[in-house]
């Protein structure tokens, strides 16, 4: 029989344990920034374009850590005309540490696109 004070003692270690093991997705990526995305990671999006379809921008993250992302998500906010016309995301998968994630950001049926304000909303 497991005496109360050695059964505490367990479940206090368990517990430093699993905030230990919390903490190690944010050292492992490094440096985070205020916003909690990786400062390692850098965006960069191309020139907004117009189709038939809608307006899309191209997007690269560059990833400066040695930590793969399963999953990056870029959002951009579409406007035109002194006006929003919406915001869509894309998510790169699999963004391995030393390389750059490419996709395109599309928001169907905003054919009066100028430009686009895009960000990581989210990196793990």
């Amino acid at each position: 029989m497991i005496s109360h004070a050695v059964s505490h003692a367990v479940t206090v270690r368990a517990r430093r344990c699993a905030g230990a093991m919390a903490l190690l997705p944010l050292l492992a990526t490094g440096a985070v920034a205020a916003d909690g995305i990786p400062a390692g990671l850098k965006l960069t999006a191309g020139k907004v374009e117009t189709d038939a379809a809608g307006a899309f921008v191209s997007v690269a993250v560059a990833n400066g850590t040695a930590t793969t992302f399963g999953q990056i998500i870029v959002s951009c906010s579409f406007t035109g005309g002194g006006q929003t016309l919406g915001t869509s995301s894309t998510t790169l998968f699999s963004t391995v540490g030393g390389t750059t994630g490419n996709d395109q950001v599309r928001l169907m049926g905003a054919t009066s696109a100028t430009a686009a304000a895009c960000e990581i909303t989210r990196a793990q």
